[in-house]
């Protein structure tokens, strides 16, 4: 068993809601801004608005890939223009 002491998390009263996308961006003292946004007819609504430290974020990162099974890999630096669908299927004739 690990050393590392777990704390419990506390739950607050905040509703859970539906996220349909989130703003990224680093800010000039290198933590992040994420904003979570929902898609509603009137337009976007903000979720939540939260900062996070870069070290922070890279868990996030870690989490999302191992649970997701998605592992991104890096594009080359030569390539300036990402590859649309088409060009990434094989030739059907």
């Amino acid at each position: 068993m690990s050393n590392k002491t777990v704390n419990k998390v506390r739950l607050s009263d905040l509703p859970t809601m539906h996220t349909d996308g989130v703003n990224i961006g680093l800010r000039s003292d290198d933590t992040l801004l994420l904003q979570f946004l929902s898609d509603t007819p009137d337009g976007l609504i903000e979720n939540v608005r939260t900062i996070m430290t870069k070290e922070a974020a890279i868990s996030l990162l870690d989490s999302l890939a191992n649970i997701l099974g998605h592992f991104p890999v890096k594009a080359e630096q030569n390539e300036t223009e990402p590859q649309s669908l088409e060009s990434k299927t094989p030739d059907a004739t």
